[in-house]
This record gives C-alpha cells, structure tokens and sequence, in this order.
C-alpha cells in the first residue's frame, strides 16, 4: 500500500504536519481583513479569485492572545469538500512521503496539546527531532458554520466593490487605525504596500485578459544559467538516486 504524503510547516515554534491531500494552494502572506466578531480562531478572511477565505492564526490556537507576523509568512490554503480556509505559518517545509507513527495524545504531556485537543485539531505527535504534531483532516475542526459566518461577515462589510476597495487601497490615517483592529499593525509603511500588492494579486482570475496567451514554463538552472521547459513537455519532476553507469 502506498505511503500517504505529509505536508509539514512551522508556526511560532510548534512543527505540524497533515496530509497533503487537503492542500490546495501555498500563498505569500497578503493583507488580511480583520473580523473582530469571528470565531476566536479565525482573524480575518482574503480575496481568493473572488471568494472569500477564512483565515486561521494557529498561533491564538495554541493560546496566545496575540501574534507577531512577518513579510516572510504563507498562508496555506486547505480544502476540504469545497469548503477553505486558510492558516498562517512561519515556515514550510518539504513534503514528506513516509507512513508516521502517531503516539494518542491523551498519553503525551506537551505544552501545546491544550487547546489543540479540546479543538479536535490533532491525531497525535511524532517524537522525533521537531515533536511534530500530526493535524487531523480539515472536516473535524474546520467547522462549517463557523466559516459560513466568517464569509457573511466579510460579506456584510459591504458590497463586492466595497471589500475590494478596502483591500486595494486601505487608509492608513490615525483617524483610521482607530476605527478597529488591524492587521500586522507592526508592519512599516512599505511593508503595508507589499501586502497590499500581494492582496490585489490573488484577487486576479487565474486567466485574466492578460494572461490567455502566456505559456507556462519549468525553469531550471544549470551551472548558474536559467532556462526554461514548455510545462506541457515535462512529465514529472524526481530526485535523482542510485545511478547506474552505463559502459560507453
């Protein structure tokens, strides 16, 4: 039988891992629009293509009240059952194919077990050099309701032109940063800029006007020169191994 696929990342510390099946996609951090009303786990939701994303902090998972974020962070979009949301992390980490062995965590005394099992986040911890805590598939803590009321939420901020507006070009005045929370308040004005740049990206179609007619490439680099392969000539990517040379 084949091994299942891991996909681990690192957030604040605590390395995770859940499998590879649920991801969808992996996203620079972007701005992210706060919603003081939701569920205390979700801090906002993004523009994805038009919809709408919850977005989870781990970290407030874990019981911390608050959360330092860098430019450097992702957002790992899950999917499950066509029902996403996002989670922020510090670092990820290669994909890993190997079958883990889960230790119940009602046998394990670790720190950050607390709230993660009340959650119904975890199947169990890995002991090996990083603690690894194995997530549970999205659909025991990814509660439909909440991310429901999350996308109301977003949704009643305002009209789709509003939301896209407060993304695109959000007011940076004294006056405003009163008005609520917001999000990254560490963040320097040119850091604001990036992410916004970054929000008003995922906001594209994936095939806009502008990109129809762009052919998808595989880039690679040889001896410190790039080149590129047409996407559609390439069959797989490998990792070489055991090679056998061959007489003449």
């Amino acid at each position: 039988m084949d091994k299942p696929t891991y996909f681990s990342f690192t957030s604040h510390g605590q390395r995770f891992s859940i499998n590879a099946t649920y991801i969808d996609e992996v996203l620079a951090l972007p701005e992210i629009m706060m919603l003081s009303e939701a569920a205390p786990d979700i801090l906002g939701a993004i523009n994805l293509r038009g919809a709408l994303i919850p977005i989870l902090d781990i970290n407030i998972s874990l019981g911390a009240t608050t959360s330092d974020y860098h430019l450097s962070d992702s957002i790992i979009v899950l999917n499950q059952d066509q029902l996403k949301a996002g989670i922020i992390t510090n670092t990820v980490h290669s994909l890993e194919t190997a079958s883990l062995e889960e230790i119940p965590t009602k046998s394990v005394n670790h720190p950050a077990l607390a709230n993660l099992r009340r959650k119904n986040m975890i199947a169990g911890l890995v002991q090996d050099a990083h603690n690894t805590l194995i997530l549970k598939g999205p659909e025991h803590w990814l509660q439909y309701v909440e991310v429901q009321q999350v996308i109301s939420m977003a949704s009643l901020a305002g009209n789709p032109s509003q939301i896209d507006n407060a993304f695109q070009s959000p007011s940076t005045d004294e006056a405003s940063l009163s008005q609520g929370p917001r999000f990254f308040p560490k963040a320097t004005p040119d850091d604001r800029t990036i992410l916004q740049q970054r929000a008003n990206n995922l906001r594209q179609p994936l095939q806009s006007p502008e990109t129809q007619n762009v052919k998808n490439l595989s880039v690679v680099a040889l001896g410190g020169q790039l080149f590129g392969i047409d996407l559609d000539l390439v069959q797989e990517f490998i990792e070489i191994s055991n090679l056998t040379p061959v007489p003449c």
